[in-house]
This record gives C-alpha cells, structure tokens and sequence, in this order.
C-alpha cells in the first residue's frame, strides 16, 4: 500500500535505460541536488514542479556501469552503516552508565571521595597534531598518555 500527498511523485526507474540503485545514488547526489535546489519555488515551503523533476540532466552510463557504481556505494556505504550503528550503540550504552553513575552518587551508593584516592597523583597528555596541507587521508593524530603512579598504586 502506498499513500501519496499532494506534494510528493513517484520516480520509477524506465526499464533498459537506468537501474534503480543507480536512481537511488543519482537523486542524492551533489549535481542533482544542485538542479532541485534551483529550480525549487516557495517561500515557507519549497516544491518542485513536474516539468523542473522532468527537466533534470542526469548522466545515463551504460546498464552494467550503472550495476557496477550501485554496487560500489552500496558495499561503501554498508561500513559506514554499521560504523554509525556501533556508535550509537556506544553512545546509548555511555548514557546509561552515566545515568547510573549519577544514580548511585545520589543515593550514596557510589563513594565519590574514595574513587578520587584512586586516581593517579598526575596525568600528563601529549598531542601532536600535523596539518600540512592534509586531506582526510593524509591528516596524523598521535597522543601519548604519561602516568606516574605511586608505589602501591594500580
């Protein structure tokens, strides 16, 4: 079942001429975009008419080139994917330790004096960071962590 307002269209794929996963990465990207953007009209709320989404230049590569680069940013994207889903997952696990955490120093659950005992006396961090003319490749971060712990200590 598929509902449709009005101000939505349904883009389908023409048969022996473009596949629909390559549709899928055309319509997001930059030079597509680009054209929507101009010929958007509105001032709240921006549309599109039919002639401006008719009227779009897209490149149209043979079918198997179309497969191949579908393919190809579907298996990129695919790590970047489960990337976001790992750190969100992380991110939900911190906030509830963190919300547990509070919980337990409220209630006296959690000595905050006796943790602090057990710190180290000095935390001494070193960051070098080079930025000549760095791309997201070429781009070096190091930091050492020095720690002096007194006899006893772990």
């Amino acid at each position: 079942d598929l509902i449709c307002g009005y101000h939505l269209a349904i883009l389908r794929p023409k048969n022996n001429m473009i596949i629909g996963g390559y549709l899928f990465w055309l319509l997001q990207s930059n030079g597509i975009s680009s054209q929507f953007y101009i010929s958007a009209n509105g001032v709240t709320r921006y549309g599109l008419s039919h002639a401006a989404i008719k009227n779009v230049i897209v490149p149209i590569p043979p079918l198997g080139e179309q497969q191949a680069i579908s393919n190809y940013l579907d298996s990129v994207t695919t790590n970047y994917d489960r990337a976001i889903v790992t750190v969100r997952k992380e991110i939900s696990l911190l906030k509830e330790y963190y919300e547990r955490l509070i919980a337990d120093v409220v209630t006296g659950r959690f000595d905050v004096q006796a943790a602090a005992d057990h710190l180290p006396k000095e935390i001494k961090v070193i960051e070098s960071v080079k930025e000549e003319e760095f791309s997201d490749e070429e781009s070096e971060y190091q930091v050492e962590l020095e720690v002096d712990l007194e006899e006893g200590e772990t």
